[in-house]
């Protein structure tokens, strides 16, 4: 999480898409940015080559270019209200489920 946060292109070759966050050191504009954490092994690589992280870094941040539209421009998403319903509701689940094992 990064509080006063802007997202900024992060690109380093045609055809990809990354992005990465950053705030100025007064951390004093309107939004915040944060990001989900995906663990990724050696064994995801999909291959034994000394480079196959960096292969399957572009793999991904060439999805992220197609499935974008092909554009790299960044599109700014506001947490979405039926996320925010699913989360309850899961939370609910959770809720009931524990009940149910201590009875």
């Amino acid at each position: 999480m990064c509080p006063g946060g802007v997202v900024v292109a992060a690109s380093s070759e045609e055809e990809r898409l990354a992005v990465n966050g950053m705030s100025y050191f007064a951390r004093d504009k309107e939004n915040a940015n944060s990001a989900l954490l995906v663990s990724i092994q050696p064994e995801d690589f999909g291959t034994d080559d000394v480079l196959g992280g960096v292969e399957l870094q572009r793999k991904i941040e060439h999805s992220a270019y197609v499935e974008g539209g092909k554009k790299t421009t960044l599109r700014n998403h506001g947490l979405n209200s039926k996320f925010l319903e699913g989360m309850q509701m899961l939370r609910l689940l959770r809720i009931c489920h524990r009940s149910l094992k201590e009875t």
